[in-house]
């Protein structure tokens, strides 16, 4: 289930009178992300600074997922260049539009559909402007 907090206010809802449910929230909140990363992804961050601006595009709820970004270590890591839409794919051909310079994209998606849409979608409109 994608929206993490709808679920809870769902089930907070249905058990009002539960005080476990602010335990759930908590650790929702809380929860450790950096222990989730990918292995070694702090240090091709660091190593793609080396080259340029990083940007972490990211999709979904704008205050859960900047959470879940910050407790992960990530938002520091670029130094806050953390933009977050609701679908992240229909942006990247004005992302990559609004470059004032020629640069090279590097996309790590969390599926291969969203990738595959993606690089699909980018493709596309390459493209045409050309």
């Amino acid at each position: 289930m994608d929206d993490y907090l709808g679920a809870l206010q769902h089930y907070h809802n249905a058990h009002a009178h539960d005080p476990h449910v602010l335990e759930v929230s908590r650790f929702i909140i809380d929860y450790p992300f950096e222990t989730r990363l990918f292995p070694h992804a702090s240090q091709v961050v660091r190593r793609f600074k080396k080259w340029g601006k990083v940007v972490i595009v990211s999709d979904g709820d704008v205050v859960f997922q900047a959470r879940k970004i910050e407790l992960a270590g990530l938002y520091k890591a670029v130094d806050g260049h953390v933009l977050i839409y609701t679908h992240k794919e229909q942006e990247l051909v004005v992302l990559c539009a609004a470059s004032l310079a020629w640069f090279s994209v590097a996309l790590f998606c969390d599926s291969f559909e969203s990738n595959y849409e993606s690089d699909q979608q980018y493709s596309a409109e390459r493209r045409i402007d050309a």
